[in-house]
């Protein structure tokens, strides 16, 4: 078993994929973004969602800097900004129908926004904010 090296230093690998619930998927995202794996978390979002977009746009050009030797540590202070945020991450379900789930996701000192996570084909999938996470 490879470790996962979508966000150039293998923690992906240690964060578990899973979709079997909503619950297990908003888990997925949330615990992605907190080891500052933002390609990771985008890999558990609905791929067509501008949020989703926006993870990979962040968390590509983050491994684009760590792979440059001149930026590798402008590259860390980048993720860490982002995993520092998302140290006191939250949800709580506040939405429950017939696949689709809603959760109130709250990072110390940001506004709550609504996560839905949605059963398509058989899995669960978030749609993160347009910003791509709860911090914008």
């Amino acid at each position: 078993d490879t470790p996962d090296a979508s966000n150039g230093d293998g923690a992906a690998g240690l964060v578990e994929f899973d979709d079997s619930s909503a619950e297990a998927a908003i888990n997925t995202y949330i615990n992605r973004l907190k080891a500052g794996d933002m390609v990771g978390a985008a890999e558990i979002c609905v791929a067509e969602a501008p949020g989703t977009e926006a993870l990979l746009t962040i968390g590509n050009k983050i491994i684009e800097m760590a792979n440059n030797p001149e930026n590798a540590s402008l590259a860390e202070t980048t993720k860490a900004l982002f995993v520092d945020d998302f140290k006191t991450i939250e949800a709580v379900k506040t939405v429950e129908e017939d696949g689709v789930v809603v959760y109130e996701v709250s990072v110390i000192n940001k506004a709550p926004v609504n996560i839905r996570v949605e059963l398509r084909d058989g899995v669960w999938r978030v749609i993160p904010p347009i910003g791509g996470t709860p911090v914008g």
